[in-house]
């Protein structure tokens, strides 16, 4: 029963690592295009009800950011 139990912290430890290293690296998701303006839209993980637009430039700029 105790090994039963290591396993599934052990688990559980392992996934919120997962899922800790995942949003690090990806902070920002792209939600739509704008093809009249050229502009991209995108959500940061900390604020996903509010749309940032953003030129194809600064998404380039974050993307390489977020990459490090």
């Amino acid at each position: 029963m105790i090994a039963l139990l290591a396993i599934v912290v052990a688990l559980a430890v392992a996934g919120a690592l997962l899922v800790a290293s995942y949003r690090r690296r990806h902070p920002f998701t792209v939600i739509r295009h704008d093809y009249d303006t050229g502009m991209t839209g995108i959500w940061w993980r900390d604020e996903p009800g509010r749309t940032y637009w953003v030129r194809p430039a600064t998404l380039d700029a974050l993307r390489k950011g977020a990459l490090r």
